[in-house]
C-alpha cells in the first residue's frame, strides 16, 4: 500500500474548522422557515415538572412539550436561564440573544415560573405531577480551605458574577486577586476589569496555558485585556491585616497531576511569595447544591446519582441532569443531557420517547464532481471588538463571521467520508450533523443550516457563542484511513495531522485500507511490497493462523516494547479491544458495550481513537445513541492503564464477551522489565489466559470467528 501525498487531503487543511462560529452564523439567519416543518403532537394529559431554567431544564422542557405533555419549569430566581443568565458575562453571552431564544421555548407551550424555588419534591407529586426533572445546575463555589478564606472581602467566582447581574458593582479602583485557571476565572478577571479594577492577577497552579482548563482563546483574550496570569502558584493563605484583607500568600506548585493522571497538586512549602490585593475571588469550581428535602441520593460531590443510561434518580418518577449530576460542564453537555432525559420521561409515560423531527428537506451532503479543496487554507479569524473599545462595557467582544468569511471557512471543511463518519459528527454530545450544516453554509442554504441544528438543540444562538466545541477537536483534517488499518501502520502526525503516512514496517499488505474505499480522493494506492519487511510485520502478520482452528487472525504482538511503540512507559499497560474483523463486521450497539466494561475497570481511553470520539460519556463508555445500529468492519478501543489493574480489565470484558455478537479479541502491550520478561505476560499466565499464536489473547471465552461456525 501507498499513499499519494499530492493528493492525501490531510494536507490541505491547516488549523480546525471554526464550527462553534459558523453555528452562530446560522442562528444569525433564522428566517423563521424551519418553523412550517416543526410538530406538535396532541395533549397528552400528563404533567411534568422540572425544577432549574438552565439549559438542560429548557431543552426537557422543550422537547416534552413539543410531544404534547403539559411542561412546567420551576426557577428559583426572578429570570430565566441558570448559569447560562448568571455564570456567562453579557460581553460573551449578550442577554438579548438568550431571552430571544428563551421566548421561542416559551412559545412551543412551555410555562415558566420564576421566583419559585422548590424544596420539597412530595409537594410536586401531591400537585399531580407524573415526572419531575431536576435541572438545578451547580451553584455553589468550592473553598479552597485555606486560612483566612472566611471574610466578606473573600467571594467565590459564581457569586461574585451573579452579583455583578443583579447590578453589585463595588470594585472600582480596586486590586483583585483571582484564584482559578478555568473558564470561570477567566470570566470573573475579565469582568472585574470591565468594572474598573486597578488591576487583576490571575493566580492558578497550572504551568501553562495548555495545561489551563480555561479555553485558549480566552487566555489569550485575558492578557491582550491587561490581566496578569501568574501561574504554577497556589495559596497558602489569605493575609488580612487591620479587618481588611492585604493579599494572597503563594507556595510554588510542583505538579498538577500524580504519575496515575489524578488530580493531585504537589507544592513546594519552602518557596513562597506574597501577591498584593484588595479583593479575593475564589473561581476554582462548583458544586451542586440539592436540598437534603428532595430525599434523592448523592454521591461525595453532592452530585445528584442516577441511572446513566436514562438519567433516572433513586427515586421513583425523577430524573436529573445537567450540572446537578456531572458538576460544572457544558452548555452543550448539559442539552444533550436534557434531550436524553425527554427521551427517558416521555417512555415513562407511554410515549415512544422520539424526540427528533426534520425542519428541511436538505437531508445530504452534495459535492461538486469536482471538489477543489484550498491548499492548506488557514482558519479564518474571528472579528473580535478592539481591546481600546471593551473597557467600562460589557458590549459583545466576539462579533462573529461576515457572510464572506462564513462562505471561506465553510470551503475549508472536507467533508471527510462524505460526512457519514466525520469525526465532528459523532463528538457533538447533542448530535448535531455538523457536516450536513457546514456543508448547506457552504452552498449558500443558510436557512437550511439553521434547521439542521435546531433539530438537535432549541438554542443555536446560545450555542453559536458559548459552546465548548468539542466537535473542533475532532476535526482533524481527515485522516480517515487511519483507523481502518488493522496493523496500526497508518499514522497521522504533526499538526492538525497533517502527515499521513504508512509505517512500512508495520504494514503487511493485507489491503483493507484500499478495500475499504474509505479515502475520499482515492489516495491510497494498492502497491504490494515484498513481506516481510521486518521481524515485527512478520511476526503480526495478519495471515497467521491460528495453531488449533486454522483461522486466520490479525493484529499486533502480544508484547511491545517502548522503543516500537513510543506509547507506554514503565508500571502502564496497553489494551486494545478489537471487535470484527473484514467479513464479519461489528455494530457499535457491541463496541458500546465493551467500552462499558472498560470504563468500569476505570482504564484511560486514548484521546485520539475514533471510538473514543464517538462516545457522549468518556466517564462511562457511553456511545452516541444514533449509530448504535451501525455496522463497520472493525472497531479498535485504545486504552492505557496502571499495570496492576490489568487482571480487573480481563474480569470485566470476560463478562462482556459472551454478549457480544461479532468477532472479539484483546492485544496487550507493555514495556519489558529490566530482565527482559514482559509483565503483562506473566499476569495473564496466572489468570490462565490463553493467547492465539499471532499473539492476541482469546479469553476462554469461545466466541466464533465467523458466523458460519456458529450455525
Amino acid at each position: 500500500m501507498r499513499i499519494d501525498e499530492n493528493i492525501c487531503l490531510s494536507k490541505k487543511l491547516n488549523g480546525a474548522i471554526s464550527i462553534r462560529a459558523l453555528k452562530r452564523f446560522a442562528a444569525e439567519h433564522d428566517t423563521g422557515a424551519w418553523k412550517k416543518f416543526s410538530r406538535k403532537l396532541p395533549p397528552t394529559g400528563n404533567k411534568i415538572a422540572i425544577v432549574g431554567s438552565g439549559p438542560a431544564g429548557l431543552t426537557a422542557a422543550y422537547y416534552l412539550t413539543k410531544l404534547g405533555h403539559t411542561v412546567t419549569v420551576f426557577e428559583a430566581s426572578g429570570k430565566t436561564g441558570g448559569m447560562m443568565r448568571w455564570g456567562i458575562p453579557d460581553y460573551r453571552l449578550p442577554k438579548d440573544i438568550l431571552d430571544k431564544e428563551i421566548k421561542e421555548i416559551v412559545d412551543a407551550g412551555v410555562d415558566i415560573q420564576t421566583d419559585k424555588r422548590i424544596t420539597s419534591l412530595d409537594s410536586l407529586f401531591e400537585q399531580g405531577y407524573k415526572a419531575i426533572f431536576l435541572a438545578v445546575g451547580a451553584q455553589r463555589g468550592l473553598k479552597l480551605g485555606v486560612e483566612g478564606e472566611n471574610s466578606p472581602a473573600v467571594i467565590d467566582g459564581v457569586s461574585f458574577l451573579r452579583n455583578v447581574k443583579t447590578g453589585a458593582k463595588t470594585i472600582s479602583g480596586k486590586s483583585v486577586a483571582v484564584v482559578g485557571g478555568g473558564n470561570v476565572a477567566i470570566d470573573v478577571a475579565l469582568t472585574a476589569l470591565r468594572l474598573g479594577a486597578r488591576e487583576v492577577n490571575t493566580v492558578c497552579i497550572e504551568h501553562n496555558p495548555e495545561e489551563m482548563p480555561a479555553f485558549t482563546d480566552e487566555v489569550k483574550q485575558a492578557k491582550d485585556e491587561g490581566v496578569k496570569i501568574d501561574m504554577g502558584w497556589g495559596v497558602k493563605r489569605i493575609l488580612h491585616g487591620e479587618g481588611k484583607v492585604k493579599g494572597l500568600e503563594l507556595t510554588r506548585c510542583v505538579s498538577v497531576f500524580d504519575d496515575f493522571g489524578k488530580f493531585k497538586p504537589c507544592y513546594a512549602q519552602n518557596e513562597t511569595k506574597t501577591l498584593d490585593a484588595d479583593i479575593v475571588i475564589v473561581a476554582i469550581g462548583q458544586m451542586p447544591d440539592i436540598p437534603d428535602t428532595f430525599s434523592t441520593k448523592t454521591n461525595a460531590n453532592h452530585a445528584l446519582q442516577i441511572d446513566t443510561k436514562t438519567l433516572a434518580a433513586s427515586r421513583e418518577g425523577v430524573w436529573a441532569g445537567g450540572d446537578a449530576v456531572t458538576g460544572p460542564a457544558s452548555v452543550i453537555e448539559a442539552i444533550a443531557a436534557g434531550r436524553k432525559a425527554a427521551v427517558s420521561i416521555d417512555k415513562y409515560l407511554g410515549g415512544k420517547g422520539k424526540i427528533d423531527e426534520k425542519l428541511t428537506r436538505a437531508r445530504r451532503i452534495i459535492m461538486p464532481e469536482t471538489e477543489s479543496y484550498p491548499e492548506g487554507a488557514a482558519r479564518v479569524a474571528v472579528s473580535l471588538l478592539p481591546v481600546a473599545q471593551r473597557a467600562g462595557n460589557f458590549n459583545e467582544t466576539e462579533l462573529g463571521f461576515e457572510e464572506s468569511s462564513a462562505l471561506t471557512e465553510s470551503e475549508r471543511c472536507l467533508h471527510c467520508g462524505e460526512g457519514i463518519t466525520s469525526r465532528c459528527r459523532y463528538a457533538c454530545p447533542a448530535g448535531i450533523n455538523v457536516p450536513l450544516y457546514i456543508n448547506l453554509i457552504k452552498r449558500g442554504k443558510y436557512e437550511d443550516a439553521l434547521a439542521i441544528i435546531r433539530e438537535k438543540v432549541p438554542i443555536p444562538g446560545v450555542l453559536g457563542r458559548v459552546c465548548s466545541a468539542p466537535c473542533e477537536e475532532a476535526c482533524t483534517g481527515c485522516a480517515m484511513c487511519v483507523p481502518f488499518c488493522p496493523m496500526n501502520a497508518i499514522n497521522a502526525n504533526g499538526e492538525m495531522k497533517k502527515e499521513v503516512k504508512i509505517d512500512f514496517d508495520e504494514c503487511a499488505d493485507c489491503g483493507v485500507c484500499f478495500r475499504a474505499k474509505i479515502c475520499p480522493v482515492n489516495a491510497i494506492v494498492d502497491e504490494v511490497y515484498q513481506w516481510p519487511r521486518s521481524v515485527r510485520s512478520a511476526f503480526s502478520n495478519p495471515l497467521v493462523l491460528h495453531k488449533e482452528t486454522r483461522v486466520p487472525g490479525r493484529g499486533t504482538e502480544e508484547v511491545k516494547t517502548n522503543e516500537v511503540t513510543g506509547q507506554f512507559k514503565k508500571g502502564y499497560v496497553g489494551v486494545t479491544a478489537e471487535l470484527g474483523r473484514p467479513g464479519v463486521g461489528a455494530r457499535f450497539r457491541d463496541v458500546e458495550k465493551v467500552a462499558q466494561a472498560l470504563a468500569r475497570a476505570h482504564v484511560i481511553f486514548a484521546a485520539n481513537n475514533p471510538v473514543t470520539h464517538m462516545m457522549t460519556d468518556k466517564t462511562t463508555g457511553k456511545i452516541n445513541d444514533e449509530i448504535l445500529n451501525e455496522k463497520v468492519c472493525s472497531a479498535m478501543i485504545e486504552t492505557t492503564s496502571p499495570i496492576e489493574n490489568l487482571p480487573n480489565i480481563i474480569k470485566e470484558l470476560q463478562e462482556v464477551a459472551g454478549q457480544l455478537d461479532t468477532v472479539f479479541s484483546l492485544t496487550i502491550s507493555s514495556r519489558l522489565d529490566e530482565d527482559g520478561t514482559a509483565p503483562c505476560l506473566k499476569i495473564l499466565k496466572e489468570l490462565d489466559v490463553s493467547l492465539y499464536l499471532n499473539g492476541k489473547t482469546n479469553l476462554g471465552l469461545g466466541r466464533p470467528l465467523f458466523r458460519e461456525e456458529s450455525k
